[in-house]
């Protein structure tokens, strides 16, 4: 009988190995929060309802891009995205995208069970080897690629809150021998548990475009985030406080969307 016992033992054990190391699947949390409101200040600098419906309103008239059935369509225009169910908007955030697209691989999802499961947030790790959460504006329509174990080429982007020159700190002769940061210093942390796919960031300027879609103006700034990761990101012109230069240091508050590679 023992000898069974054992036997099994061993055969559990290598099938929980061979499971482990062939697992296909990411980690999915289902999770009852995650909103939009606050994400809309990457375009305004004051939000209220009725800003955001007449915004969505004038952008989904004659969208430039419609996916989707009769039972849900995504309709995008401009700085917005929508998801729809007949006439009824389900769901509506900024939303944009840029030329050049990020190897990732997915660790977890945590996915909104309070709109159905049509929004998430995906972490995963970056080819670079950083890990990075993102908002994933299709996922409406690609949950079942996100949710499997593979690399995926994403186009990230962001939506800045805040941005302002990043000073190093100074050191007095007191400190010559202790640690420095590089003049050349970049990273990222995120901002706080109640924001999620939200980053706050030191880094460098790499290039600068001013843009306008009706309404809005503003700048799509790149910015190198670490040595080996740079994010094309919007800044409104409302919510700019400084002089922009190519190369200077700045540190700032950014949400994170991403889409697949069509």
């Amino acid at each position: 009988m023992l000898r069974y016992i054992t036997i099994l033992s061993i055969l559990f054990l290598i099938g929980t190995m061979f499971s482990f190391f062939n697992n296909d699947k990411v980690n999915i949390n289902y999770i009852n929060k995650g909103s939009h409101g606050d994400h809309w200040f990457g375009l305004f600098n004051e939000v209220s309802p009725e800003i955001i419906l007449n915004f969505c309103d004038s952008s989904i008239e004659g969208g430039i891009e419609v996916i989707g059935n009769k039972d849900i369509s995504v309709i995008t225009n401009n700085l917005v995205r929508a998801i729809f169910n007949e006439n009824l908007i389900l769901s509506a955030f900024p939303y944009f995208k840029s030329s050049e697209y990020e190897e990732i691989e997915v660790v977890s999802i945590d996915e909104w069970e309070h709109v159905e499961g049509l929004e998430a947030i995906v972490k995963c790790n970056h080819s670079s080897g950083c890990a990075i959460d993102f908002f994933p504006t299709d996922y409406v329509f690609n949950k079942e690629v996100y949710k499997k174990k593979q690399k995926l080429s994403v186009n990230i982007t962001g939506f800045i809150y805040s941005l302002d020159s990043f000073d190093m700190p100074k050191f007095n002769k007191e400190n010559d021998n202790k640690l420095k940061f590089s003049d050349s210093f970049c990273g990222y942390l995120p901002f706080d548990n109640d924001s999620p796919a939200t980053i706050q960031f030191v880094g460098v300027i790499d290039k600068i475009e001013e843009i306008s879609e009706r309404n809005i103006s503003g700048f799509l700034i790149k910015i190198k985030i670490t040595p080996d990761l740079s994010l094309d990101m919007f800044l409104s012109a409302k919510n700019l406080n400084m002089d922009l230069e190519l190369g200077e240091l700045v540190s700032g508050v950014a949400w994170i969307q991403g889409t697949l590679e069509k």
